[in-house]
C-alpha cells in the first residue's frame, strides 16, 4: 500500500461541534401597567403588564381600560359622558389616557359601558 501525500489523502468529513452555549437564558423585559389608580386617584397600582394597546402595557385586571382606550381611538376619542356618575372626560388622546389611568375600575367600567351604549357626544 502506498503512502499518500496530505493532497491525495481520502476527505474524511467531520462534524463541526459548537461549544456548548453558556450564556444565561435572557430573562423577559417587564413591563408596569399603565394604569396608575385602582380607585379614583386612591390605591396605587403596581402590576406587571402583560398585554399591548395602544401603545401602552396593562396588566389582566386591568382590560376594561384598554379596551375604552380602543373604543375612544375607534371613534377619534370624542366628549364621553358617564351619566350613571355624572362625569365627563372631555375630548382628545391625552385626556382619555388620563382619565384610564387615574379613575380606578369602577368609574372605567362605567364609562365603557357608556361608550359602548353609544352614550358619546361630541361637543
Amino acid at each position: 500500500m502506498a503512502i499518500k501525500t496530505a493532497s491525495e489523502a481520502d476527505v474524511v468529513p467531520t462534524v463541526k461541534q459548537s461549544a456548548p452555549y453558556t450564556d444565561p437564558t435572557p430573562e423577559p423585559e417587564k413591563h408596569r401597567c399603565k394604569t396608575r389608580y385602582e380607585k379614583r386617584k386612591e390605591a396605587a397600582h403596581e402590576a406587571e403588564a402583560t398585554h399591548f394597546s395602544g401603545g401602552y402595557w396593562w396588566c389582566e385586571q386591568c382590560a376594561p381600560q384598554w379596551q375604552l382606550l380602543a373604543l375612544g381611538e375607534e371613534r377619534n376619542y370624542p366628549h364621553l359622558i358617564i351619566p350613571i356618575h355624572g362625569f365627563q372626560v372631555r375630548s382628545g388622546r391625552e385626556n382619555w389616557l388620563r382619565f384610564v389611568q387615574e379613575a380606578g375600575y369602577t368609574l372605567v367600567r362605567a364609562a365603557l359601558e357608556s361608550a359602548r351604549s353609544r352614550d358619546v357626544q361630541e361637543l
